[in-house]
């Protein structure tokens, strides 16, 4: 999975004002956040940031298997549960 590949969330423009302080909106859309005319980032969830993560995970073990050493699907599954475990020690 690649970045380009998810789906924004929304759009943040960042522009000067006549006094050269920053503003950042918030647009939905990407058209019109083109109106607004100012850089441009886009905008993920967390969870669309929490899967790419995982995904990336995915693909580091792919690799360590095809390079290095074998990794079984009980492997991967534990990697990516201590890694991206809730750490609910202070709620």
């Amino acid at each position: 999975m690649k970045l380009n590949e998810i789906e924004v969330y929304a759009y943040e423009v960042i522009y000067p004002d006549y006094d050269g302080e920053l503003f950042y909106t918030l647009c939905l859309a990407k058209e019109r956040a083109v109106e607004v005319e100012g850089d441009i980032r886009k905008l993920y969830t967390a969870e669309q940031m929490q899967e790419y993560a995982k995904e990336c995970v995915r693909e580091a073990l792919k690799i360590l298997d095809n390079a290095i050493l074998p990794i079984f699907e009980d492997d991967e599954r534990v990697v990516i549960q201590k890694i991206f475990e809730e750490d609910t020690k202070n709620d």
